[in-house]
């Protein structure tokens, strides 16, 4: 019957012929300009698919960490990839790693993003820093007026930074809700005018899409 013929190609697939999977935990996929994947893992460093082979950059290979968080490319070709412990330029096959020393806010990295005029902003565990080419920069966050709890030591956790259609900067953290930057002034986000929670974990452009620990909201 063909059940049974069905059964039997079954049992003639060899199920262990199947790819491995690239880490237990892929927390970020990127396709650059030549059209490779990129995989950021948690714990296996940046993982490389070109659509025949798949290469691991580790920190064996000179990365700082292998826990890459976020992985975006400039326009010159750069990557640039945010680890648990450094931000990473890598341009062929040269990995140069940038720390607290050279100006970043935090070792510890949660997201990239580059707006229109060039600038890579980078979010990190103790806020936002910026670079323009040459230098890096601390963001200054003002703070809104919020009720901590005491176990709330997260506030400076930037956990997403994205840039609207309009050229505004939003600014995700967990404990502040959101603010935006339109250049000169900011304008906050939070429990008391209309999130559901002050911990925003990610979001992103339509009408403007957020997603807190508690749930996800539009507006």
């Amino acid at each position: 019957s063909d059940k049974e013929i069905q059964k039997e190609e079954m049992e003639e697939y060899n199920f262990q012929a199947l790819a491995p999977p690239i880490a237990d935990y892929v927390v970020d996929i990127f396709e650059d300009s030549s059209g490779n994947l990129w995989f950021g893992t948690v714990d296996k460093g940046v993982a490389k698919y070109d659509g025949d082979t798949l290469t691991y950059l580790t920190m064996e290979d000179g990365l700082p960490s292998d826990a890459v968080v976020d992985i975006l490319e400039d326009e010159y070709g750069v990557l640039w990839m945010a680890t648990q412990n450094g931000l990473v330029r890598y341009k062929d096959g040269q990995i140069k790693t940038y720390t607290e020393a050279d100006g970043l806010p935090h070792f510890r990295l949660s997201g990239l993003m580059i707006d229109q005029t060039g600038i890579l902003w980078i979010a990190s565990w103790g806020g936002v820093g910026r670079y323009d080419g040459k230098t890096f920069e601390i963001f200054d966050l003002p703070e809104p007026d919020v009720d901590l709890q005491d176990y709330e030591q997260t506030v400076d956790w930037v956990t997403e930074i994205i840039e609207d259609s309009k050229g505004k900067i939003w600014i995700a953290r967990d404990g502040y809700g959101l603010c935006s930057f339109d250049g000169t002034n900011f304008q906050f986000l939070t429990k008391e005018n209309g999130l559901p929670s002050n911990h925003v974990m990610d979001m992103d452009e339509d009408k403007m899409w957020g997603w807190t620990k508690e749930v996800s909201y539009g507006r």
